[in-house]
């Protein structure tokens, strides 16, 4: 029975000291992205007509409905940009047969 490479071994243990701080930094950042995600839904749901419906307002901008759909499109791709390059990265691998 062959074992594997003791000095292998030896660099995963080195590595595995720093993925503490990888997985602090992960999560400040998908945090970040969930901020900006959340200040850029504001104006999306009070520019929103159903919102305006609900709440008895109205508020009118020129070209309104392509500025919630600009808005929207920001919102998911930077927000969902971890979870769509995963799923790009998912996709490529050769199926499990």
């Amino acid at each position: 029975m062959k074992h594997g490479n003791h000095n292998q071994v030896a660099m995963n243990m080195e590595e595995m000291k720093d993925e503490p701080a990888v997985h602090v930094m992960h999560t400040m950042g998908l945090k970040r992205r969930l901020v900006v995600c959340l200040v850029l839904t504001v104006p999306v749901l009070v520019l929103s007509q159903a919102i305006q419906t609900w709440f008895h307002y109205t508020i009118t901008l020129p070209y309104q409905p392509f500025s919630l759909l600009g808005l929207a499109a920001v919102i998911y791709v930077y927000g969902g940009w971890p979870f769509l390059t995963g799923l790009v990265q998912e996709l490529r691998k050769p199926s499990m047969e």
